[in-house]
C-alpha cells in the first residue's frame, strides 16, 4: 500500500480502537455505579471483558460505516481499489490485534486464576471480535443494497451486544467467574472458528466484488 493509503488506515484504525475503549470505559462505569462497594474489585477484573466487548460493538458499526463514506471517500482522493480492499482488511485486523494485546497485558495484571481464566478465554473473545468486523462489513454491503434490511440486522446484532454488556453488569463481581466457565469450553472456540471462517470469507470475496464494480464520484 502507498505511505498515504497505510496513514489514512492506521488513523482509522486509531479511531476505530477509540470507539471501542469508550463503549467500554462507558459499560465499566455503569457497572460500578450500580455494583455494592465489595463487589467494585470483580467489577474491575471484568475490564479486558468490557474491551473485547466494546471493539465488538465500535467494529460492527465502523465497519458498517466504511462501506458507506470512506471506501467512496478514499477511491474519489486517487486510491485505487486494491488499496482501498487491503487498507480495509488491515484496519479492522489492527484493532482486533490491539485490543487483543491490551486485554492481555491487563490479565497480567490481575490475580493468578483470574489471569489463567482470561488467558484461556483470549482466542474466544479475538473471534468474537473478527466476527464482529465481517458481520460489520457484511451489514454494509447489504445496506448498499436494501437500507431497511440494513439497518434492520444492524440494530439485531448491536442489541445482542448490548445484551452482553447487560449480562456482565447483572453479574456485577461474578462476571469473570460466568465468562470463566465459558472458557474451557473449546467447542464455543470451534464454533466461533467455523463461523467466521465462513462469513469472513463471505466478506471478503463480496467485498472485493463491490469494489471492483463500484463507480468512483468526484
Amino acid at each position: 500500500m502507498k505511505g498515504r493509503n497505510l496513514r489514512f488506515w492506521r488513523r482509522y484504525a486509531l479511531e476505530l480502537l477509540a470507539v471501542g475503549l469508550g463503549v467500554a470505559f462507558f459499560c465499566l462505569v455503569v457497572s460500578a455505579l450500580g455494583a455494592q462497594p465489595e463487589a467494585l474489585p470483580g467489577v474491575l477484573m471484568c475490564t479486558p471483558y468490557y474491551l473485547s466487548m466494546g471493539c465488538a460493538f465500535g467494529l460492527i458499526l465502523c465497519c458498517f460505516s466504511i462501506h458507506i463514506s470512506y471506501l467512496p471517500l478514499i477511491l474519489a482522493m486517487g486510491s485505487t481499489r486494491r488499496e482501498a480492499f487491503w487498507g480495509f482488511l488491515w484496519c479492522r485486523l489492527l484493532v482486533v490485534a490491539a485490543a487483543a494485546v491490551l486485554s492481555l497485558f491487563l490479565w497480567l495484571l490481575l490475580p493468578g486464576d483470574v489471569a489463567r481464566d482470561g488467558l484461556t478465554l483470549l482466542p474466544l473473545l479475538v473471534l468474537l471480535m473478527l466476527l464482529a468486523a465481517s458481520l460489520g462489513s457484511l451489514m454494509g454491503l447489504l445496506y448498499q443494497r436494501w437500507r431497511g434490511l440494513g439497518i434492520l440486522v444492524l440494530a439485531v446484532l448491536s442489541g445482542v451486544v448490548g445484551a452482553g454488556a447487560s449480562i456482565t453488569v447483572m453479574s456485577s463481581s461474578r462476571g469473570a467467574a460466568l465468562f470463566s466457565r465459558l472458557g474451557p469450553l473449546g467447542a464455543w472456540t470451534a464454533v466461533g472458528a467455523a463461523l467466521w471462517l465462513l462469513l469472513g470469507a463471505a466478506d471478503l470475496l463480496l467485498t472485493r466484488s463491490t469494489l471492483r464494480r463500484r463507480e468512483v464520484k468526484l
